[in-house]
């Protein structure tokens, strides 16, 4: 009978239909009820891995410490001798994994040196194509050692980018966007992950001391040279710096971006020349745009540039109020957004009035009543008639 009965649990059907009705944590306990179940639930229970110390865990005599009163500052040591044990098993079974750096001196990872010996080269996670890091506000010399050691030749998606929860990013350091190691990222990248479609990373600001702000910096021949070879990118995000007339232009001949987000910066400075004229066999595919505190004036250059905004299906805008004393621009564009960008289907138009806790969204039902001079009073006047019930 016991004997049927493991025959039945290891019918391949079967193991199919429950293992994909179980979510993770009930798959990595169906993982100890037999082989069979092992086989088959441990590549669906870990395709995804939420946190770094999880895999490396796996190792044995790993010690994993965080300190949940200090930021979460993760401390994750191996051993002087390594014996991977359980995770030879595991790590061709990861195709996601999510570095959380936390604040940034939080991810501690000692005798990292060691372990990328023992690889030989190797990719730790030969399967990942998915590769996540957040940090608070800059990456410290662990997270980047990290993120260099995950890059794999199959990995088609890397994101460097910052907790969506603003009270976790330093007020000091201004706008949301962490600092990447610049040049070498982006050349590693292209030497370790030949078919990557998808990259999130934001370059360094600099301070002016004598000013106390920081300015977008200005992109070297090192990364130009390098982005202008990502010839497969499908999506590409990015700070503020890619208006800049030297990298809008790689970024352009791209043949195959699909979508492209700029994120700006506390202090809005607005980058673009006024007179840009962007060639027509720029942007060929583009589809999707995500606008995040751009000054007005660099919305409305890219709005005169029919090879972005004329093919454009989807568009995210976050726009700042940039004085109290702004001229409201966005009900003019809005109103001429539809002829200009013909074919858009899904459109977010929010704008934030410094002092205000949060966006106020302005639906495409309501583009023609967002009236008012200046933009702060419009905004305010339009978000009362909502909470009052005057707007449905």
């Amino acid at each position: 009978m016991q004997t049927n009965a493991r025959r039945v649990m290891a019918i391949p059907e079967l193991l199919d239909m429950v293992t994909h009705e179980l979510d993770g944590k009930d798959l990595r306990i169906l993982m100890h009820v037999s082989k069979s179940f092992f086989n088959a639930a441990g590549p669906l229970a870990w395709k995804s891995v939420p946190r770094i110390e999880v895999i490396m865990r796996l190792i044995d005599g790993v010690h994993v410490h965080r300190k949940v009163w200090d930021g979460g500052r993760l401390t994750i040591t191996l051993p002087p001798k390594l014996h991977f044990g359980r995770y030879n098993i595991y790590a061709h079974w990861v195709q996601a994994l999510h570095i959380d750096g936390g604040n940034v001196n939080s991810l501690k990872i000692i005798n990292l040196d060691s372990f990328a010996s023992l690889l030989d080269g190797r990719s730790p996670l030969p399967n990942l194509r998915q590769l996540t890091a957040s940090a608070f506000n800059r990456l410290n010399e662990s997270l980047r050692g990290v993120i260099n050691l995950f890059m794999s030749p199959l990995l088609v998606e890397i994101r460097v980018i910052l907790p969506q929860d603003p009270r976790r990013v330093r007020k000091r350091w201004g706008s949301r966007v962490p600092s990447s190691y610049d040049p070498e990222f982006l050349e590693k990248l292209k030497i370790s992950c030949p078919d990557i479609k998808i990259i999130e990373f934001y370059l360094n600001r600099n301070y002016v001391p004598e000013h106390d702000w920081f300015t977008h910096c200005t992109p070297s021949d090192r990364i130009r040279a390098a982005l202008s070879s990502f010839t497969n990118l499908r999506s590409f995000s990015s700070s503020v710096h890619i208006l800049e007339p030297a990298i809008i232009g790689v970024i352009g001949e791209l043949p195959h971006l699909e979508s492209l987000g700029i994120q700006g910066m506390s202090w809005p400075s607005s980058v673009l020349d006024p007179q840009l004229s962007i060639p027509q066999t720029w942007f060929p595919v583009l589809k999707h745009l995500q606008l995040r505190r751009i000054p007005s004036k660099d919305i409305q250059t890219l709005w005169r540039q029919p090879s972005i905004v004329g093919k454009l299906v989807s568009l995210v805008i976050h726009a700042d109020v940039e004085s109290w004393y702004t001229g409201n621009w966005v009900s003019p564009f809005l109103k001429a957004l539809p002829g200009l960008s013909p074919r858009l289907e899904d459109v977010i138009f929010s704008v934030h009035v410094t002092g205000w806790s949060r966006s106020v969204e302005i639906p495409r039902y309501h583009w023609d009543i967002f009236k008012g001079e200046p933009l702060a009073t419009a905004v305010i006047t339009y978000q009362n008639a909502v909470s009052e019930g005057r707007i449905a």
